[in-house]
């Protein structure tokens, strides 16, 4: 896979993950996600469906650090077995991904001075 990646930095993946065992078909559905490609089942005489997934590329995670805070409090909410809801709630969201923020200010640029020609 790593060498068509470098050989074909075009190529588009397509995964057919219906068949095989649990391991190996959640092992291309993640994989799927990882080279930004599809993901596609079908059961018995029924037709083949995309698997529809959030379209957010692993690689652009590091381009705001409190993305990797709230997967953290998704993951955290499924470890304690909190399965009555899927959801976490936006005030839980808010209230945990504040207490990461990093304050800073962008120093202040005056605006260029004008000169007028005599």
């Amino acid at each position: 896979m790593l060498g068509i990646l470098i050989d074909h930095p075009y190529a588009w993946f397509s995964f057919d993950v219906s068949t095989g065992s649990k391991r190996f078909s959640l092992g291309l559905f993640s994989l799927s996600l990882w080279v930004e490609g599809d993901a596609y089942y079908a059961f018995g005489n029924s037709p083949t469906r995309r698997v529809p997934v959030p379209i957010f590329p692993a690689k652009n995670l590091p381009a705001n650090p409190l993305y990797l805070v709230i997967l953290t409090i998704f993951f955290r909410e499924q470890e304690h077995a909190r399965k009555a809801s899927s959801l976490v709630p936006k005030e839980t969201l808010f209230h945990e991904a504040k207490t990461w923020q990093i304050r800073f200010r962008i120093p202040r640029q005056d605006p260029p001075v004008k000169t007028f020609p005599d």
